[in-house]
């Protein structure tokens, strides 16, 4: 369970089944980094953003600080996913969900299955956090047990989750690639787990955008950036960087 849900985009509401799990196969990050440098692990599970570890080679080419690492792990069969069956286990346990309701959920993951496979992955491959790209909305359970769903980002700690579901629709809406949208998603996620920067509720096109609305993130991938007062949330030492890496998505051409 997610006992303190971090820095999520597009609510709503959802629920959960336990799946088994694979032996991932996964290999050693060897890194020369400094110990100041923030190391990230990234699989894309189903969401087929091969360019993006192209993308990522430049970001890390342009600073110091924050080092992307592609992952290989493999999705393990079922993990986190929803079915009608569940749907009904829950509306027997008095649940309300709509006919509505049911069709999102099913376009969904949990993250709550996630983390643990999350967690083994990033202290097998020796990176400070790691991020799974996956095709499907996310959901998760909040504290008092109710559940959310519909999210493009969810983040706990050292795991967080990111969804490229309608992405690509996205993406061309804003004049940008499928990839760069993706990193800027991952980028937007693991600077708030840092930083404990909120996602504020009014659109104003930066990273940190609420976006209730799921098409208000055009707005966010049209500029690729922070606004000054989220900007200012960062520590000084790491603005630069983080300025860095996002002119390299900005700018980021195929």
């Amino acid at each position: 369970m997610i006992t303190r849900p971090t820095n999520l985009l597009f609510a709503n509401t959802a629920t959960f089944t336990s799946a088994p799990k694979r032996r991932a196969t996964t290999r050693r990050i060897r890194s020369t980094a400094a110990a100041d440098v923030h190391r990230i692990g990234v699989i894309d599970y189903d969401a087929k953003a091969g360019l993006l570890f192209g993308l990522l080679q430049k970001v890390n080419r342009s600073q110091e600080r924050y080092m992307f690492y592609p992952v290989e792990a493999p999705l393990p069969t079922g993990l986190g996913r929803f079915s009608a069956e569940v749907v009904a286990e829950y509306r027997a346990r008095g649940r309300r969900i709509t006919e509505e309701g049911e069709a999102e959920l099913l376009e969904n993951v949990l993250v709550d299955d996630f983390q643990p496979h999350l967690s083994s992955i990033r202290s097998k491959v020796g990176v400070d956090m790691i991020v799974g790209v996956v095709a499907p909305m996310l959901a998760w359970t909040e504290a008092d047990g109710r559940l959310r769903w519909n999210f493009f980002a969810v983040g706990e700690g050292s795991e967080a989750m990111v969804s490229a579901y309608h992405l690509r629709e996205f993406a061309i809406q804003a004049k940008r690639t499928f990839e760069a949208s993706v990193a800027m998603l991952i980028m937007a996620q693991v600077w708030s787990s840092m930083f404990d920067i909120e996602y504020h509720d009014e659109c104003r096109g930066c990273l940190f955008d609420y976006c209730e609305n799921r098409s208000d993130l055009t707005s966010a991938l049209r500029r690729i950036i922070m606004d000054p007062e989220c900007l200012a949330k960062v520590p000084n030492g790491e603005r630069e960087h983080v300025e860095k890496c996002l002119a390299v998505i900005r700018e980021y051409k195929r």
